[in-house]
């Protein structure tokens, strides 16, 4: 299998290696993980016969990735990290990956709004510069338009400095999307953001639930009902805040997830 864990500036140092093995025994009962070389054995037992792709997104420092090295002879790890300094220690191979090119950008940003490349008006091409060119904000752009917003009132709301991310220390990039995070967020009627929120609160980060487990949460918390329930999910689909995936399968393989930049907006603003 494939598996996808965001690391960062992770507070509890076992907590990524508790996920993993949670996606590898969702229905065990106790994970408790001591320390990371008892959780590294857990996981190489577990992966020991196992052909295994483990992405571990935003590396910090080198000593993140080790217990995720070594697993087993079928299982390899890709780790990605804005310090080339982490792969070089190590010694891993270096792959340099920019934002989308120009074209690319645009490709994303007309495919996200229904439109096409050449009918994109020059308010959209302004934007895509103002984003970054980053293709998650570029997503949720473009499905912002689709959902009735303008490319100039998009254009508008970004360029003027009202939305925007209170972390001093984020980059140009960083604060894009999470601008228009913010701002797709906030064009949301207030019932559908405290769905939202409850939806992220369910979830544990780079994990998923199923449509089922998503209605039943909803239903405890806010007493809807199954076709309302799936209406919600729906609209935040086409937003672009949540992902499902499976949609052509079978109801029970249906999984609701969240890209790990909404899932850490959504945490910052329900504290």
């Amino acid at each position: 299998g494939i598996f996808w864990l965001t690391i960062g500036a992770h507070p509890n140092r076992g907590e990524p290696q508790k996920q993993l093995l949670h996606f590898l025994e969702p229905l065990a009962h106790s994970l408790d993980i001591s320390t990371e070389e008892e959780g590294h054995a857990m996981l190489t037992y577990r992966l020991a016969d196992k052909r295994a792709l483990i992405l571990l997104d935003d590396v910090t420092d080198a000593s993140q990735a080790g217990p995720f090295t070594a697993l087993g002879r079928q299982c390899r790890t890709v780790l990605t990290s804005r310090d080339a300094g982490v792969a070089r220690t190590l010694r891993s191979r270096v792959l340099t990956i920019d934002v989308p090119s120009q074209g690319d950008a645009a490709a994303i940003l007309a495919q996200s709004a229904g439109s096409s490349v050449d009918a994109l008006p020059p308010a959209a091409f302004e934007l895509l510069s103002m984003l970054g060119q980053h293709p998650l904000a570029i997503a949720i752009a473009g499905a912002m338009v689709r959902r009735g917003s303008s490319w100039i009132e998009l254009r508008d709301k970004l360029g003027d400095g009202s939305v925007g991310v209170a972390d001093a220390a984020a980059t140009y990039r960083d604060t894009s999307v999470m601008s228009v995070v913010r701002l797709n967020y906030e064009a949301l009627s207030e019932y559908e953001q405290k769905r939202l929120v409850e939806l992220a609160s369910a979830l544990v980060e780079d994990s998923y639930i199923t449509i089922q487990e998503a209605v039943q949460v909803w239903g405890k918390v806010a007493a809807m009902n199954e076709p309302d329930a799936r209406k919600v999910l729906d609209a935040l689909n086409q937003r672009g805040l949540i992902q499902i995936r499976g949609e052509e399968g079978p109801p029970e393989e249906q999984r609701v997830t969240l890209h790990p930049v909404i899932h850490k907006f959504l945490r910052e603003i329900s504290r």
